[in-house]
């Protein structure tokens, strides 16, 4: 066999085996990128969830003021009715105490659901925090993994690149 079509051969080898390590090596600072963005994605999920929360948290202490306030109409309300002169008064002013109280009921269901609610999401929230804190831990060993392949196929490829350009040398230009 010519000695020129061996090392052309060689070369080639040598050449496919350089795509390939640099193919590679392209690819870890992009799974590094997706790992980031993975990441950037996440927390801001919990930071939403985390911001439900307080908005539901807000939301509830107003309707706890609106109901100490109704609850103070009615009481209002019953010291005016010891003080009605007619039975027309009296019966208008427990028509108000009455409707005061069914606003106070409903009211403190809509506060009982978002206690209840309040407290899902605070569930949830610490789930994901752990869920977020373990994927943290993981895409840094990956990260890692990634920065030693990283190095590797550098080295290699350096190798590789004096390996051609020696396999070069015994080639005829023409």
């Amino acid at each position: 066999m010519n000695p020129s079509i061996s090392a052309l051969h060689k070369l080639q080898s040598q050449d496919h085996r350089l795509t390939r390590l640099e193919h590679k090596l392209g690819a870890i600072p992009r799974r590094i990128q997706e790992l980031d963005q993975d990441l950037e994605r996440l927390e801001a999920m919990l930071n939403g969830e985390r911001n439900k929360t307080s908005e539901i948290e807000e939301f509830k202490k107003s309707q706890e003021a609106q109901l100490a306030e109704e609850e103070e109409h009615m009481r209002q309300s019953k010291g005016r009715l010891n003080q009605v002169k007619n039975s027309r008064e009296a019966n208008a002013v427990q028509r108000e105490i009455d409707s005061t109280r069914r606003m106070a009921n409903s009211r403190q269901e809509e506060i009982k659901k978002l206690g209840d609610a309040t407290v899902e999401a605070e569930e949830r929230i610490a789930a994901m925090a752990t869920a977020f804190t373990e994927l943290q831990k993981k895409a840094a060993v990956e990260k890692e993994r990634l920065s030693a392949m990283s190095k590797k196929l550098e080295r290699d490829t350096a190798t590789l690149r004096k390996q051609r350009a020696g396999l070069t040398d015994g080639i005829d230009k023409d």
